[in-house]
């Protein structure tokens, strides 16, 4: 194994040295008082305003109310707070605009030097204990850490199956941009790409199991000596032609193994597009603030990307997901998918999802296979896009594949399938899923109900019960369907999930306890939803 070059002052590696940096932080003592004083104020506030809306009261005690799981309480009344708590809503801005101009950003958000903004698990992820914590390791360790395990087990299912599976972890922005992230002194950044804590560990365990995993820092480090910015500066993710430059290598190592293919998907004209970033859009600053400032970029759609029954499937998140659905603000289709089809010359079949990396875009696709609605036959390699936080934040649970080919659960003609079209519905929530989180770097979140007793309006015959998807949050605002507790009674207008799956499925969504389900039942879209029906 090549040996870390060492740096001349300190003896450490550049990887290291570079990590040392990123946990360090300059902070004044001005600052750390004026800090720790606004903390005290908002507190002192809170407490002072909290009972003097009933809506407020009544979350609070239901907190501790018997019956019901109290994280499920818990984040209802966050959403209460933030939705409706005047003196939260009144003090936010001014204060995050007096804690930025000394420098700070929030629980979620660091700022980072020359107005660059970071996720702060991205951070934590490159300067905590890492895999070790997460899974285990270290001299005491009694099993395999998750992240591995679960690895291996995909693996060997797709092995199985004749299916060659290609790791892409994708490194954190402050791990590229460490330079950026520090926010006193000026020390040459380090030429090496920092990877999450536990990546060494990971990755030399995985190989040694016959796994194999495209390394994209080579890839990011040229692209930044070259042309310096690879990420975007008020978002956690890259920029389009960082993307496009892994996804022409990834390509290059995935082609001479396929086959020809007769439709080649064709590039549209460059699009450029402007948003604000979701680390920006995080923080809660006035809309002119300079930390909100949009950025531009130039995006290249590709045209005939995507099919069903393509050999090439790719699972990812937000990575693959930013330039590809509109729902991201950033253009649509010129994601990974749509670039890595392009360079292959042939289409692919996705399944993204923005969050949760390491568990969720497996559990799209087992879904789909459990439900008929997509299958491995005839696919010859799987990539798995990640960002590497998963390493350390994620849930590397087990998900199954199914052990055979599915049939359609819902052949059309059978009097349980969504009707198509829209129909306006009456039923009762029985389940709510998890919902909506502030502080998650996504603008939108798909809530999911487990409603029984469904009926039309009319006289469209409807099954007995099924999964509703509807938003539970907009353009960070939570909406009031987020708050809905079991037993409500509700009015709907459905559609069949199927019919907007292609557009809102990638997005970010909540858990019902009992997966099963979204497999049992058919899926239906709200595309309204009235909580107050009696």
């Amino acid at each position: 194994m090549k040996p870390h070059a060492t740096t001349r002052t300190t003896g450490h590696s550049r990887e290291e040295q570079a990590r040392r940096e990123i946990g360090r932080t300059d902070v004044s003592r001005t600052v750390a008082v004026a800090l720790t004083a606004a903390f005290l104020v908002l507190h002192v506030l809170a407490f002072a305003a909290l009972f003097a809306t009933p809506a407020l009261r009544g979350a609070l005690a239901g907190l501790f109310e018997s019956g019901g799981a109290l994280k499920a309480r818990i984040g209802a009344c966050e959403s209460t707070v933030n939705r409706d708590f005047p003196a939260a809503v009144a003090l936010r801005e001014p204060v995050q605009t007096a804690l930025s101009a000394l420098g700070a950003g929030d629980e979620q958000v660091v700022l980072g030097r020359e107005g660059w903004l970071f996720y702060q698990p991205d951070v934590t992820a490159l300067t905590g204990r890492g895999l070790d914590v997460a899974g285990g390791l270290g001299p005491l360790a009694r099993r395999e850490p998750p992240a591995i395990a679960a690895v291996k087990a995909f693996h060997d299912a797709l092995a199985a199956r004749g299916i060659r599976l290609v790791l892409l972890p994708t490194p954190v922005k402050p791990g590229v941009h460490a330079d950026k992230l520090r926010v006193g002194g000026a020390e040459t950044p380090s030429e090496e790409i920092v990877r999450a804590r536990g990546y060494a560990t990971w990755s030399e365990g995985l190989r040694a199991h016959g796994c194999e995993i495209f390394d994209a820092s080579p890839i990011l480090a040229a692209a930044r000596a070259e042309h310096g910015d690879v990420y975007l500066k008020g978002d956690t993710h890259w920029r389009p032609e960082t993307m496009d430059r892994v996804a022409a290598a990834l390509a290059g190592t995935l082609r001479d193994a396929l086959p020809a293919s007769a439709a080649a998907p064709v590039e549209a004209a460059p699009r450029a597009v402007t948003n604000v970033g979701d680390t920006a859009m995080m923080l809660a600053l006035p809309p002119a603030h300079a930390l909100r400032a949009p950025e531009t970029v130039v995006v290249r759609p590709v045209e005939g990307a995507k099919a069903d029954a393509a050999d090439v499937v790719l699972l990812g998140d937000s990575f693959s997901n930013l330039y590809s659905s509109e729902a991201m603000g950033w253009g649509a289709d010129a994601g990974l998918a749509e670039r890595l089809a392009f360079h292959l010359g042939r289409p692919v079949n996705a399944f993204v999802r923005n969050d949760g990396g390491a568990w969720s875009s497996r559990e799209r696709l087992a879904q789909a296979l459990a439900r008929g609605t997509a299958s491995l036959e005839g696919v010859k390699v799987v990539v798995w896009q990640f960002a590497e936080r998963e390493l350390v934040h994620g849930d590397w649970k087990m998900i199954a594949l199914p052990e055979s080919a599915a049939q359609p659960s819902r052949p059309r003609g059978d009097p349980d399938a969504p009707p198509p079209g829209t129909v306006p519905c009456t039923a009762t929530v029985s389940a709510v899923s998890t919902g909506p989180r502030l502080d998650a770097p996504y603008s939108e979140f798909i809530i999911k109900w487990h409603v029984t007793g469904l009926a039309a309006v009319d006289d469209t015959a409807m099954p007995a019960e099924a999964v509703v998807l509807l938003y539970g949050m907009r353009s960070r605002q939570v909406l009031p369907a987020a708050s809905l507790q079991p037993g409500a009674s509700v009015s709907l207008k459905l559609r069949p999930w199927s019919e907007v799956e292609g557009k809102l499925g990638s997005l970010n969504a909540g858990l019902l306890d009992d997966e099963m389900l979204e497999i049992d039942l058919p899926l239906y879209w709200a595309e309204d939803a009235d909580p107050g029906r009696q």
